[in-house]
């Protein structure tokens, strides 16, 4: 009898203190705030390659690599020290001396930064010729003739000229692209420092690494991500494959990490933004959804996704430092053109072209007044430590003005 006593006291401890486990599990759950929709993020051992040793992009794999994987969630809290949040009055414009070459024609802008821009302009026949390069200090335009037929991908400045992705065509001065290639002009001669495919008619864009030229190309089974050395040298710092990379609406580098959107082989539905830096991808986040503008400031990679909720766009924010995930609801209108300054986004809304202010920590937004004076468009470029530089186009009126969007918190 006492032993039945003894067995039945045991059990009925191990039940009690099983009870106190579960109850423990549940309260941490709990914790997770109900506003925080949950991402899923995954940090990847880096791949570094050569051109040598590269993988082998003829042999398809027949199944993807184990570092290609689903994304794991992330559980961790962390807390962040809480800012107020902006107004209205934190945003002010100050208006650029600007070229007079703007003042007339179409003006497409590839590069800006405190010390210049870079731009294009196309005649009545949308033909492209040269690229200029605006001093903002000098107050002088610098014209660089290009071999193009179409208005370039993209242009940043390098050593003593301009680095830029054009076409190679089917025939001298046919419209139908066949290739990609960067070339590099001093303005009396052109260089061609790589050049490929167009696979689903991705083109690479040019951008800044630790003061190093990178660029995405696009291969037969997924990507590489590939430098420019001093004298034009190209160096593969890494490749995945079992993947796609996707034409995006994407602002790629803050100067030390960058972002660009990829989907995996047989997954059509949800995009993954990958956060890289010089030595490659660092971090892969599922969106679950379709992912339409991103950007990467120095604080936070931010994207625009479709598709996580029915029929809106939800905003999705990485810390770049404590990996910890924001994300809420915007609306039903998508925001594109994205740039940033630590937590604060500028974006345009589709359809009505108004530019939106986004306070990450806040989970807040609201419209901004436009730089010009009348009814204009704007077109948002890259941006700076505090500001965000802005073409503006009053409506009725020829010629741009150029303007700094500085966000003071």
């Amino acid at each position: 009898m006492t032993k039945i006593y003894r067995r039945s006291l045991c059990f009925l401890c191990a039940l009690f203190l099983l009870t106190g486990l579960l109850a423990c599990e549940g309260e941490k759950i709990s914790d997770v705030p109900d506003t925080e929709q949950k991402g899923q993020l995954q940090e990847d051992d880096r791949e570094q390659t050569t051109e040598t040793d590269k993988p082998n992009e003829t042999d398809k794999p027949s199944e993807l690599p184990t570092d290609v994987q689903e994304p794991t969630e992330q559980t961790e809290q962390v807390v962040l020290k809480p800012q107020a949040p902006l107004k209205k009055s934190a945003f002010s414009y100050e208006k650029l001396s600007a070229p007079a070459e703007l003042s007339d024609g179409y003006f497409y802008g590839y590069y800006q930064d405190e010390n210049c821009v870079i731009y294009t302009q196309e005649d009545t026949s949308s033909r492209v010729d040269s690229l200029m390069y605006y001093s903002f200090a000098d107050k002088k335009c610098v014209e660089y003739p290009i071999e193009s037929v179409q208005r370039p991908h993209d242009a940043i400045p390098y050593a003593d000229g301009i680095l830029y992705v054009g076409y190679i065509y089917s025939f001298p001065g046919c419209v139908g692209q066949t290739h990609w290639a960067i070339k590099y002009t001093d303005g009396k001669n052109t260089k061609v420092i790589d050049s490929g495919p167009l696979p689903n008619g991705f083109t690479p864009s040019v951008f800044y690494v630790e003061n190093m030229p990178y660029y995405i190309v696009a291969t037969e089974y997924g990507y590489s991500i590939k430098r420019i050395e001093d004298g034009g040298k190209t160096v593969t710092v890494f490749n995945e494959i079992g993947c796609e990379i996707i034409r995006s609406n994407v602002r790629e580098s803050n100067g030390e990490k960058f972002c660009f959107v990829i989907q995996y082989t047989g997954d059509k539905k949800e995009f993954v933004l990958c956060i890289a830096d010089a030595n490659g991808v660092i971090t892969r986040y599922n969106t679950k959804g379709i992912i339409s503008s991103a950007t990467v400031t120095d604080r936070y990679a931010v994207c625009v996704v479709r598709g996580r909720t029915k029929d809106k766009y939800d905003i999705v924010a990485i810390d770049l430092s404590t990996k910890e995930i924001t994300s809420f609801i915007y609306g039903k209108r998508n925001l594109y053109n994205i740039v940033g300054v630590g937590g604060t986004i500028i974006a345009k809304e589709e359809n009505t072209g108004k530019l939106i202010a986004i306070d990450i920590q806040n989970k807040k937004c609201f419209k901004l007044d436009p730089p010009s004076n009348g009814r204009c468009a704007v077109e948002l470029q890259e941006a700076g430590k505090d500001c965000v530089l802005i073409y503006s186009n009053v409506v009725g009126r020829s010629g741009h003005d150029l303007f700094k969007l500085y966000i003071n918190r």
